[in-house]
């Protein structure tokens, strides 16, 4: 608006002073007039590309806090906003805040093993994989679930973790489980439900199986998991910790003999587990039917 006021001014300054003009000066009027023409053409062009730039900027503004995708490892819990606490061998519970992006996605893998920077109380491994999404200038808290790999150990209660680089040399025999577990979470199942006493039939009993089976792999003695549970989990009570030990006990012997087995030829042969307990259904059945039998004989007496 300000721009066409000062053309019009200087158009009607011009239409006064053409009265008092010689007819010879009339060009030098005439190439004034589009030279002022061009120039605020120009002007007025410059302002245009100014305020697109500026709204170009504006728009790379607007989506400078792109998402961001990543695997939890040491380098992103120190890169990022990650605390990590427990008070339990169970569990890890991971809280992230996220004020850098307009998104975070947290892949948190199974089988990472965490180091409790505390002394004397247990190191963690995760049995489980689970993806956290947390959206911009949000909080959010997420549980997985984890086993102990110190058996001799205090129970954790710690928020000072870290995750190993380098896995030390004794518990490389157990970095797999967990995968072998996922892998062969069926495999597992079918040998169970020829128990006559299930211990892999609920997420709980499943935890602690595998628990078993990895405090097995590192030839952990039975006075150690009793001390451990007697005293951390079950305040004391030792028929409780003996009914744990016995329930779990065989069965993880079997499977780790298993696992054992597969990470030196590549298979999963549960074959022989399995013709062994439907021998052993069949003789319970055959029991029973005998059973049967000799009661109906005294009946008929």
């Amino acid at each position: 608006m300000k721009k066409k006021l000062i053309k019009y001014v200087c158009i009607s300054y011009i239409c006064e002073k053409i009265k008092n003009m010689k007819k010879y000066n009339y060009l030098i009027l005439i190439c004034t007039f589009f030279t002022l023409s061009a120039f605020t053409g120009c002007q007025e062009e410059s302002i245009i590309k100014e305020k697109e730039t500026a709204s170009e900027g504006f728009e790379d503004n607007s989506i400078i806090k792109s998402k961001m995708n990543v695997t939890l490892s040491s380098d992103v819990i120190h890169n990022q906003n990650i605390k990590i606490y427990t008070n339990t061998y169970k569990e890890l519970n991971f809280i992230v805040e996220n004020n850098k992006y307009s998104e975070l996605t947290l892949n948190i893998p199974h089988g990472l093993m965490f180091d409790n920077l505390i002394e004397n109380q247990q190191d963690l491994i995760t049995l489980e994989s689970k993806t956290l999404i947390v959206a911009e200038n949000i909080i959010d808290t997420i549980t997985i679930m984890t086993a102990c790999i110190k058996p001799d150990y205090s129970m954790p209660n710690s928020d000072k973790w870290s995750i190993y680089n380098l896995i030390p040399e004794k518990l490389l025999v157990i970095e797999d489980v967990p995968s072998f577990f996922i892998k062969n979470d069926n495999k597992v199942r079918l040998i169970d439900s020829y128990r006559k006493k299930k211990i892999y039939a609920t997420i709980e009993d499943k935890q602690n199986f595998i628990q078993m089976v990895i405090w097995l792999l590192l030839d952990t003695d039975k006075s150690t998991m009793e001390n451990f549970m007697r005293e951390y989990v079950y305040g004391g009570d030792a028929e409780k910790t003996e009914n744990f030990i016995n329930k779990y006990y065989e069965g993880a012997s079997e499977i780790r003999d298993v696992y054992k087995d597969y990470k030196i030829t590549g298979q999963v042969d549960v074959s022989k587990i399995i013709t062994r307990y439907k021998k052993d259904v069949s003789k319970l059945k055959k029991d029973l039917l005998n059973k049967k039998d000799n009661l109906l004989k005294k009946i008929r007496r």
